[in-house]
């Protein structure tokens, strides 16, 4: 078959990739630029659809570690910034580097709004992110490949999703991105100032994430594997650097409390729930919880301020025993907990719900004032006694009509934005504009309402409603009746859902009767057709992320022969496998490594079009 033939080459001869890795000169900064504005552009109407989402998620990590310290920077209070309200006892300071609160305290002071002003700092700083994978690959691969990759993370929901969430873990991507660009380039023209740059800019990303504290080691042990002449000198200068810009942070550490603590505390925290997360017949029987962890903790040593935090009292002795209890478990059960460490990194590849359901809305959101008219009636309507009847509802929850029937008391489980209660199908038309009416009276914590398509995966509209609770929110209007504005698209039924909003309490609303009216054309509706093919590009995008195509992109890489572009390549994944495996697990904390894949991810799809186009070439010769 000429598709097998000997003439076929997966990847361009090396003359000519050389060739094409000179792109980085001004046509390849040209599509960089092009790159980072596609995605920023992306990013920006992602914010437009997803803004009050992005904010709720990790709230309580934003008010409890970081904007506390910031405030305490704003208002003057340097000392109890860089040491905490008890400096020497309470740790709780050590708990998280200190980059994030000093970007929380700039963005307050330069700004009225300061969350927003972060959102779109981090969207700017994601969108350099794809620029510079692009970057790095065409340095690797071929241009195509390059642009690829670059592409797959413009239209992931997942990047987006976390590029506006209030936590440093997605600004913590782009130094190490730019640190690798450097250690690829120092491979190819070693100099100790390259060699030197990447290493701070590891230290700087360690300022947002300590994540990363020990990634200057490992890439120096890739430049010892690699190198050649002065391969030595290079691999400590990398580490020299990183060590240079966080020793302002070891220092404080050192002096305040004491102790040797190169950047944060945690690590026992982390292992300790890693383990208790697999350990599912409670044979350790330990904590899962950060809440869990304080409340054991107080109870085990009769420390009642143990309550008060994970780093409260001897917050760095807490964390050394939690490590010590953690490396006992797996002294004595090995087997166990090698077969846990298989199934967490096997999780890294799993599908991360949360922000990969959160594509694009079908049509631009209403921003405006929603108004039906008094005369129209609705299409469809459920009091508070048929959702609870008719409807299905969270097992877990308290779900009860009220004595005088106007309202559904709802106390939501602890189901992080789970599905509370669920109507029946609503049959509806295609491509037609509606807008749900919705009585609610929330007394704590926040109640998400989607409306879903048929199969409860398209979600057509989304509305968060303000936690009373929560001042950083924005506030919601005054009245307790909201409108949920939405179009149909291509579903004939659909579901009206109440689900939990991210709380760190349990949410508690009323709900009186919903009513579905339809509204006929609206001015958003043309949206609907351009945002149609960038649902679909983010459809594959999510696709391209799955562990079958990533392992596929390392076959024909390996199989190229390609052994140095594969280790730069698998680099950082290596490196957060390797260090995270052991720990309690969440996908934003090894953002970087998902980056990264995409190169591999785009190696396929490269391999299809190279196939294809030698597959019309040969009919066109042999006919």
């Amino acid at each position: 078959m000429p598709l097998l033939s000997t003439s076929f080459q997966w990847f361009p001869p090396k003359p000519v990739e050389k060739s094409l890795s000179k792109s980085t000169g001004t046509k390849g900064i040209l599509i960089a630029i092009v790159v980072f504005l596609i995605t920023l552009s992306i990013r920006v109407l992602y914010w437009n659809d997803h803004q009050l989402l992005a904010l709720a998620n990790n709230t309580v990590v934003t008010e409890l570690y970081y904007r506390p310290f910031a405030q305490s920077l704003v208002a003057g209070n340097f000392r109890e910034f860089i040491g905490g309200p008890e400096s020497g006892t309470d740790a709780t300071v050590l708990g998280h580097p200190p980059g994030y609160p000093l970007l929380i305290a700039l963005a307050t002071i330069i700004s009225n709004q300061p969350d927003i002003t972060l959102q779109f700092f981090q969207a700017a700083c994601d969108a350099l992110s794809a620029a510079l994978i692009f970057l790095i690959a065409i340095e690797l691969l071929p241009a195509t490949v390059a642009v690829l990759a670059s592409g797959l993370i413009a239209f992931s929901p997942k990047y987006a999703f976390y590029s506006l969430v209030l936590t440093p873990e997605s600004l913590a991507v782009m130094p190490l991105l730019l640190a690798t660009l450097l250690f690829v380039k120092a491979g190819k023209h070693p100099s100790y100032r390259i060699y030197s740059a990447a290493g701070a800019l590891i230290g700087i990303s360690c300022w947002l994430r300590a994540d990363a504290l020990l990634l200057a080691p490992f890439l120096a042990l890739i430049t010892v594997w690699l190198g050649t002449d002065n391969r030595w000198r290079y691999a400590l200068t990398l580490v020299s650097a990183c060590m240079l810009l966080i020793a302002p942070i070891t220092l404080r550490n050192l002096i305040l409390f004491h102790r040797f603590v190169p950047v944060s505390v945690g690590a026992g925290t982390l292992m300790l729930q890693g383990i208790a997360e697999y350990d599912s017949e409670k044979r350790f029987g330990l904590p899962m919880s950060d809440m869990d962890v304080m409340h054991e903790e107080a109870k085990r040593y009769r420390a009642p301020e143990y309550e008060k935090g994970l780093w409260t009292g001897d917050g760095i002795d807490r964390d050394g025993r939690r490590v010590a209890q953690s490396l006992n478990v797996i002294f004595y059960h090995p087997f166990w907990f090698m077969k846990a460490l298989t199934r967490r990194a096997y999780s890294m590849f799993t599908e991360d719900h949360l922000s990969l359901s959160m594509k694009l809305m079908p049509v631009a959101p209403n921003k405006g004032i929603v108004t039906v008219p008094s005369d129209l009636r609705p299409v469809w309507s459920a009091s508070p006694a048929a959702l609870y009847k008719h409807g299905l509802h969270s097992i877990k929850a308290h779900v009860a009509v009220e004595e005088n029937g106007a309202s559904l008391y709802l106390r939501s489980d602890a189901n992080f934005w789970g599905d509370q209660i669920i109507s029946t199908p609503i049959q509806v038309r295609k491509h037609t504009s509606y807008v749900f009416r919705v009585p609610v009276a929330t007394e704590t914590g926040r109640i998400a309402f989607f409306v879903k398509g048929a199969d409860m995966t398209n979600r057509l509209a989304t509305l968060l409603t303000p936690d009373p609770t929560q001042i950083r929110m924005p506030r919601g209007p005054s009245t307790s009746e909201v409108y949920i504005p939405f179009t149909s698209q291509n579903e004939e039924l659909i579901y009206f859902t109440v689900a939990e909003g991210g709380s760190s309490i349990y949410p508690v609303a009323r709900i009186g009767s919903v009513e579905l009216f339809e509204l006929g054309m609206q001015p958003s509706d043309w949206t609907q057709y351009p945002r149609a093919v960038l649902r679909d590009l983010q459809q594959v995008s999510m696709c391209a992320g799955s562990l079958s195509v990533i392992v596929l992109g390392l076959i024909l890489l390996i199989s190229a022969g390609l052994r140095r572009e594969t280790a730069l390549v698998l680099a950082i994944p290596v490196y957060y496998l390797c260090t995270h495996s052991v720990l309690h697990l969440e996908q934003r904390y090894v953002l970087p490594m998902y980056y990264m894949l995409m190169i591999m991810a785009a190696i396929p799809f490269y391999w299809v079009l190279r196939a294809a186009k030698h597959l019309t070439s040969t009919i066109r010769t042999n006919r």
